[in-house]
Parts: structure tokens; C-alpha cells; sequence
């Protein structure tokens, strides 16, 4: 006896909605910080970031919403503003970059009120695998034989990693 065909699948989902419009560099000077922007960073980070920016360069685009959604205000509507990337744009100017590599993406007013409130924070929720960090900062910042301190004071992973590489712990 024949068997029976199996039910189709269920329909897929609609993909994600795809928000980016272009890519460009931008001259520094020409971007407009975000009004709503919340966060203020640090001269620990700015500084941590500026030495970055200057070891080994530009790594990301920062984010531009370019507006054009008839929900904007007549005053608002066109306007290229950060939504990501305002420290980096600050050091730039600071630093006499001229141009900065952008995302431009189009927003509503609702939807770049949420980017702006989770974008960062979303990020900031990862865990931290302690192992594979000590292994990477022994492996980037160290040799076989190299007597290292242990970040995590002797919670294990810091031991673990460096038995593993050849490295001494202290």
C-alpha cells in the first residue's frame, strides 16, 4: 500500500524587513548628531576608542537615518541624522578625519526612537565566555613561556587557558 504524501510544509515567514538604503563616505563635518541620543561616553572610552581608531583604523560604518518617511515633520523630513556612531564621529573631528564610511538606513520616527533606546543596550546583554577571552588576550598579547597575570583572580578560566598555551599564571 502506497503512503501518504506528507503535509506541505508550512508557509516561511516573511523575511526581515531590510531598513539600509546605501552606503557612502560622508564628509565628518556634514553630520547632524541625533537630538534624542542618550548615551555619553566616558573619556576612558573615547580614549580606548581613539587608540583603536589610530592602531588599526576604521572598522564599521557608523549608522545614518536618512529621514524620508512622509511620519517625519516638514522640519525634520530629509535630515541625514546618527543614529550609531556619535563618539566616533566627535573623534573624527577632534582627529581631522574628513570622511567617515556610512549605513544609511530609513526610519520612521518610531522605529528610530527604538533603535536609539535598544541598539547599544542589545549588544551590552552578550555574556562573556571568561575562557575564551583569556585565551585570545594570551594568545594576542603573549608568548609561550610568558609569565601572565589572571584577570579573573584565580576563578579558573584564566588557568585553564594558559596551561593550554604554555603560559605561566600569576
Amino acid at each position: 500500500m502506497p503512503r501518504a504524501k506528507p503535509p506541505p510544509p508550512p508557509p516561511v515567514a516573511p523575511a526581515w524587513h531590510n531598513c539600509i538604503v546605501g552606503y557612502a563616505e560622508v564628509p565628518v563635518d556634514t553630520l547632524l548628531v541625533n537630538e534624542s541620543n542618550w548615551r555619553e561616553h566616558p573619556t576612558l572610552q573615547t580614549d580606548a576608542l581613539a587608540g583603536l581608531l589610530r592602531e588599526v583604523g576604521i572598522v564599521q560604518n557608523i549608522l545614518v537615518n536618512k529621514r524620508t518617511s512622509a511620519q517625519w515633520s516638514d522640519g525634520q523630513r530629509g535630515q541625514e541624522v546618527l543614529i550609531d556612531g556619535h563618539a566616533r564621529g566627535a573623534l573624527a573631528l577632534q582627529h581631522g578625519q574628513t570622511t567617515l564610511p556610512v549605513t544609511y538606513v530609513d526610519l520612521t520616527p518610531a522605529d528610530e526612537a527604538e533603535v536609539l533606546v535598544l541598539f547599544d543596550p542589545l549588544g551590552a546583554l552578550a555574556e562573556t565566555n571568561t575562557e575564551a577571552l583569556a585565551a585570545w588576550v594570551f594568545d594576542v598579547c603573549g608568548a609561550p613561556d610568558d609569565l601572565v597575570f589572571d584577570p579573573f583572580l584565580g576563578s579558573g578560566p584564566s588557568l585553564m587557558a594558559a596551561e593550554q598555551r604554555n603560559r605561566r599564571v600569576y
